[in-house]
């Protein structure tokens, strides 16, 4: 989603997600290798002790890579993979993750971005800080293609209690402050009054 469009991505919000409710290190994307997935399979041997779980639906153009990463994954005893969720069904996985962690090498404004917005959770962006949101909100960490950089931060995260909660914080607000579906039609109210006046 370019930053054009993203100002028109509005949603519905909940009330905010306790951490006491999450459970696990979240990635989400399709199996392309630009996606980056095997690693968050090599990060989720970092964290042992920490459930990770995997999102990752197979592309009909590269079946042999994605059953590569399924195969990979699959003996890692902290990682769930999960081939495929109905977009209608993956929100309740964002409100249950501790973190959200984006692997890419490029993207637009991701949904991923809102989705962990929605559900109160903080991120880990390898390669992709669109529009320098998560920088300049706070709404996680920007690794800048740093992968020792990204195991830190989320190390940090899961490490201290007071920051992951001031992430959480930043992310919810960001995306009541710039998506809410309330604020988002009172300016388009406001927009059209002015241009009929």
């Amino acid at each position: 989603i370019s930053s054009v469009q993203k100002v028109n991505l509005a949603i519905k919000l909940p009330d905010k997600i306790n951490q006491k409710d999450k459970k696990y290190i979240l990635w989400v994307a399709r199996c392309e290798i630009w996606k980056n997935p095997s690693l968050i399979i090599e990060v989720s041997k970092l964290f042992p002790n920490e459930k990770f779980l995997m999102i990752c639906p197979k592309q009909k153009h590269n079946i042999n890579f994605f059953n590569n990463i399924k195969r990979q994954a699959r003996v890692i005893p902290n990682l769930t993979f999960i081939n495929y969720v109905p977009f209608k069904k993956i929100q309740s996985y964002f409100y249950e993750a501790k973190i959200f962690v984006n692997t890419s090498d490029a993207e637009g404004f991701t949904y991923t971005l809102i989705q962990s917005g929605i559900a109160s959770t903080p991120v880990v962006y390898y390669k992709v800080n669109p529009d320098r949101v998560i920088t300049r909100y706070g709404l996680g960490f920007f690794a800048n293609g740093n992968l020792i950089k990204m195991t830190d931060d989320i190390k940090k995260l899961l490490e201290d209690p007071i920051m992951w909660q001031n992430k959480s914080n930043a992310i919810h607000n960001y995306v009541v402050n710039h998506h809410d579906i309330a604020k988002i039609c009172q300016k388009w109210r406001t927009i059209i009054q002015s241009v009929l006046k």
